[in-house]
């Protein structure tokens, strides 16, 4: 038995097995995240953004700076693809549920503060 049937028949793809254990990448705490990269994530989530000079750019958006890219792709929240010749950056699964936790984060501290702006308006009359 040489070394490559050893390896076959250990294996049923016929490959050695990875030592390293994959990466798993989940959800991120949006309260980590920065102003500035929590928009773009919600920037890369809604549109579809195409590299330019300087940075990244979709239709009738702002431009996210390259090194705020950077730190979301860092994080497992967008990743690059290449889309008709043109490199794209888009949002991952983990990015999408990441920008969906900051959404309905951000409208239950909305509803909460309507309600108390209410209860205090009921307090003053009377």
């Amino acid at each position: 038995m040489n070394a490559h049937s050893a390896r076959s028949a250990a294996s049923p793809t016929g490959r050695r097995p990875s030592s390293a254990a994959p990466k798993t990448i989940g959800t991120v705490d949006p309260a980590t995240l920065t102003a500035a990269q929590l928009s773009a994530l919600r920037l890369f989530c809604s549109a579809r953004m195409v590299r330019v000079p300087g940075g990244w750019r979709g239709a009738g958006t702002h431009k996210v700076s390259l090194p705020i890219a950077r730190s979301l792709a860092q994080l497992g929240l967008v990743r690059a693809e290449n889309s008709h010749g043109q490199s794209v950056l888009v949002a991952t699964g983990s990015g999408r549920m990441t920008r969906d936790v900051a959404d309905q984060r951000r409208d239950a501290a909305r509803r909460r503060d309507t309600l108390d702006r209410l209860a205090r308006m009921e307090d003053a009359r009377g």
